[in-house]
């Protein structure tokens, strides 16, 4: 398995660089590499979910190979929460490629820099060192810069004006973000020298904690630096625009992928290093920014008229339930974010798939230049119409379990301000469900508009992919387990670089708890690990 994991993130960059080789006599041959390339991938990626052990903690199909002697290793292995958001990866590019009919010129560049795309993706997802993984992620950023100038649309008569303003803001932001990040990485390595693989460095730092000072500002850097690609506010004014000029496929990852490996960076290397002494402040903060995401941009959706930039606009306002459940500091609340990221992310990319499917036919972005869409195109207004109940959390879709999870997590801090924040996130859902469902009245039903008029079905592939993309929502909405069974291994091992913060989890639920601010846990020195269960117990059987 360890070797198939290896194949599976190196299959695309492979495939990307032999086809350089191939002359570009066909368009369709290179789309048509692309979808057999991100299908196997999709598979192996399966297969790799359905053999990770559930009793198992840690991680699994572990393999290392030196690159830059002993200092830098090229290590992969996955865990639950990593290999959710593998399988993500894998699901959002496969389904992108038979969705990107938008896609009709320089189609060879098109689809090799589209395959190092989700190569880079999946390598971020499965990689264990710190410096790779800092590599996939800015190796991201400037691929997605290039296909959305290169390819994308601005909504306006000055499109190639519109969509390069769009990626030199995600080129600028995305950057700055990542620079701050390996400046958190470096800090982090020069307290734990030699130690850039994550399990060497939860070693490395349980035998010698940091500092609360160190830690808080290796936090803040990390937090900053993720916090952009997560679109969270007040970092998110680049995420709108650029969604809305991606290409099809690029929309479908960029909202679908590339944000979902913000908060799986927060998840993986922000948490575990949070000092409890701070826990409180940085719960407070988070909470905070997660409810102006919310509400205030989930407003702003509200007045959207763009469907594009409505699906933008509500995909970065949905990253504040992500930043609700990081500041719950609960295992509840981490494991629906564990899940949230997959939801989120299949559900977006359904969403901007099937605008480019009524936009690629009509050249219309506006909702009031459709209507009658379920009577002109039946399958794609019940598509959409399931892809935005999907999105707004209806019961039997994975979004509404990772939204309890993740809600309930919130709550079970049990500090008021905290339950204000649950309660804002509650009213969140009242937007998303005015702003989505809107959209469907006036899109699907009423009389069918000059737009929709020109729109023929889909094709069969294109079905598939809405299909596929469906059927995940629906399999982990009705069985959870599927996903939960697995993430919830990942937080033991999460909370090996901070004993104080998650090993002192008091109001336990099924993986942790609240954190105890009361509880004594820094001095000059570092952190203090409390004493476990069976220290009290031999304690007190001492005379």
């Amino acid at each position: 398995m360890a070797d198939l994991l290896v194949i599976t993130v190196l299959l695309p960059l492979v495939m990307a660089l032999a086809g350089v080789t191939v002359p570009a006599f066909s368009g369709r041959l290179f789309r048509l590499i692309a979808q057999l390339t991100t299908g196997l991938t999709l598979l192996a990626s399966l297969v790799l979910f359905a053999g990770l052990d559930r009793a198992q903690t840690g991680v699994q199909f572990a393999s290392t190979h030196d690159w830059l002697g002993d200092i830098l290793k090229f290590s992969l292995g996955l865990d639950g929460v990593s290999a959710v958001g593998f399988v993500l990866a894998a699901l959002v590019g496969f389904a992108g490629t038979l969705l990107g009919r938008d896609v009709q010129v320089r189609q060879k560049e098109f689809h090799l820099l589209y395959l190092v795309l989700v190569g880079g993706a999946l390598g971020a997802f499965a990689v264990r060192n710190l410096f790779f993984f800092y590599f996939f992620m800015e190796f991201e950023v400037l691929v997605s810069y290039v296909l959305i100038a290169g390819w994308g649309r601005g909504g306006h008569p000055e499109d190639s004006v519109q969509r390069e303003r769009a990626a030199m803001q995600l080129s600028l932001f995305a950057s700055a973000g990542a620079l701050l990040a390996l400046l958190g990485i470096l800090a982090l390595f020069s307290f734990a020298p030699g130690a850039l693989n994550l399990d060497q460095q939860a070693a490395a730092l349980q035998q010698t904690p940091l500092s609360v000072t160190a830690a808080n500002w290796i936090v803040l850097l990390l937090a900053v630096g993720f916090g952009v690609l997560l679109s969270a506010w007040p970092l998110h004014i680049w995420a709108p625009a650029a969604y809305a000029a991606a290409p099809t496929p690029v929309a479908m990852f960029s909202a679908g992928v590339l944000k979902q490996l913000a908060a799986y960076g927060l998840l993986r290397l922000v948490l575990p290093l949070l000092p409890a002494a701070s826990a409180p402040l940085w719960s407070r903060t988070l909470a905070i920014i997660a409810v102006i995401n919310i509400l205030y941009l989930g407003w702003i959706t509200l007045r959207q008229t763009d469907g594009k930039k409505l699906i933008a606009w509500a995909s970065v306002s949905h990253a504040g339930y992500l930043l609700l459940g990081l500041a719950a500091l609960t295992g509840v609340g981490a494991q629906g974010v564990a899940l949230m990221l997959f939801a989120s992310g299949v559900s977006a990319a359904l969403l901007f798939g099937l605008w480019g499917l009524l936009e690629a036919q009509t050249n219309k972005r506006e909702l009031a230049d459709y209507g009658g869409l379920a009577r002109r195109a039946p399958f794609l207004g019940v598509a959409f119409t399931m892809a935005v109940l999907a999105a707004l959390g209806l019961p039997g879709f994975a979004n509404f379990v990772s939204e309890i999870l993740v809600l309930f997590g919130a709550w079970l801090h049990g500090e008021l301000w905290m339950r204000l924040a649950v309660a804002a996130g509650v009213w969140g859902l009242v937007l998303t469900a005015t702003y989505f469902l809107r959209a469907v009245r006036t899109v699907c039903f009423g009389p069918v508009a000059p737009a929709t008029e020109k729109l023929f079905g889909p094709s069969d592939a294109e079905k598939f992919a809405v299909a596929l993309l469906l059927a995940f929502l629906l399999a982990v909405g009705v069985w959870p387990r599927l996903a939960t069974d697995l993430t919830k291994q990942s937080f033991p091992s999460l909370g090996k670089n901070s004993p104080a913060l998650f090993q002192a989890l008091e109001k336990s639920a099924p993986v942790g708890g609240v954190c105890n601010p009361a509880n004594p846990i820094t001095t000059d020195a570092g952190l203090q690990t409390p004493p476990t269960t069976a220290a009290k117990n031999k304690a007190g059987n001492q005379p």
